[in-house]
């Protein structure tokens, strides 16, 4: 006997699982959603599926939900956004490095791999005047690290 998958995500159908038997009506609300998600989902009567893929499905919150994922993953660029302070990790001037913002995977016990900090306020001047030069979005990040240090020099 062929063991039958889920139209909606594609997993065996086992008998210990919540399973639904579509009805007509069943179909038409399936038939719905696809309009609404812009999908194509082959579904009959008499038909089993996953009890919690077609809630899913058919939900509307769920279809609003990802419709807004594929609209984000449609624009080009989400430059316009504003980013979070929170979202960043947090950069310590004295533990991680200004250029690349890594720690120093060897605490300094290891000469090769020694962090040396910024420690002086002519040495965070030269790198601020290279930054505006450059003027992209990585010098960004690194006079943005080099003014919170400010109050640390």
């Amino acid at each position: 006997m062929a063991t039958l998958d889920c139209v909606f995500c594609g997993k065996p159908l086992h008998n210990g699982e919540a399973l639904t038997k579509l009805t007509h009506k069943g179909c038409d609300g399936i038939a719905r959603a696809c309009v609404d998600r812009n999908e194509t989902v082959a579904v009959a009567p008499g038909q089993q599926i996953h009890t919690l893929c077609r809630n899913n499905f058919i939900n509307p919150n769920c279809i609003q939900r990802d419709k807004r994922k594929l609209d984000q993953e449609d624009s080009p660029s989400n430059d316009n956004r504003f980013s979070l302070r929170s979202a960043t990790p947090t950069h310590s001037i004295k533990d991680h490095c200004v250029f690349c913002g890594v720690g120093d995977k060897y605490n300094g016990r290891k000469t090769d791999y020694k962090l040396i900090p910024v420690r002086t306020k002519i040495y965070s001047k030269s790198i601020m005047e290279c930054c505006d030069k450059r003027n992209d979005s990585w010098s960004e990040t690194v006079k943005a690290r080099l003014v919170v240090a400010g109050e640390d020099l």
